[in-house]
């Protein structure tokens, strides 16, 4: 029976299920159930890597949301906010 997931993202990627590719992110992507490793291609700078998801009793309007972080921009923002400390600090 197809089951079904979107791997979410802020901007449009490939997206691989145990190394093979699959779809694109921010869209649904049909697969049959199970346990997988959920991955996205170059630039590697999202976080967690691959994703361990099972997919299981899904609809194909209610496909499961995988959340994948882009950890350039939480870099972004630490740096952001450690200027802004050492600045603030520095003023002090």
């Amino acid at each position: 029976m197809p089951e079904y997931f979107r791997a979410k993202y802020i901007e449009q990627r490939d997206v691989f299920v145990d190394g093979v590719k699959m779809g694109r992110t921010n869209r649904r992507i049909e697969i049959g159930g199970g346990t997988y490793a959920i991955s996205m291609g170059s630039p590697s700078d999202y976080r967690p890597k691959w994703q361990l998801a099972t997919i299981i009793d899904t609809f194909s309007d209610e496909a499961v949301d995988l959340l994948i972080d882009q950890g350039r921009q939480l870099l972004k923002d630490a740096d952001i906010f450690q200027n802004k400390f050492l600045k603030d600090l520095k003023g002090s």
